[in-house]
């Protein structure tokens, strides 16, 4: 990426997926809810933006850990796989939480609420 206002833009973007990330790992939002309304999204997100993730871990390996972290949960919740050796013990349990199913345009629903 050599357009200076384009990277700082997408930096921005993972930024606040990260954040998002971390909300989800301390339970603030709930991660099945999330898979059912953007858990696609955040995989293919996360699958489009990897090389600049990996040319901005060459400074910091640590950057953008949680957001691959819940694309990895997502993944196991949606295709039932585990990519990560280090999550092979990872146990995903629901709380009290059961598994949302929410119409097709509800995402679209809520975009417009919060977008006022």
């Amino acid at each position: 990426m050599n357009d200076k206002v384009l990277r700082d833009d997408v930096a921005k973007m993972l930024g606040f997926v990260n954040k998002f990330a971390v909300g989800i790992k301390y339970d603030v939002f709930n991660i099945y809810l999330v898979n059912d309304l953007a858990g696609k999204l955040f995989i293919q997100t996360f699958q489009q933006f990897y090389p600049y993730i990996e040319r901005v871990r060459e400074d910091y390996k640590g950057f953008y850990k949680d957001y691959e972290e819940l694309v990895y949960k997502l993944e196991e919740i949606r295709y039932g796989k585990k990519q990560d050796p280090s999550l092979q013990n990872l146990e995903i349990e629901k709380n009290s939480y059961e598994y949302y199913h929410f119409p097709k345009d509800f995402g679209k629903y809520l975009f417009t609420i919060f977008k006022a």
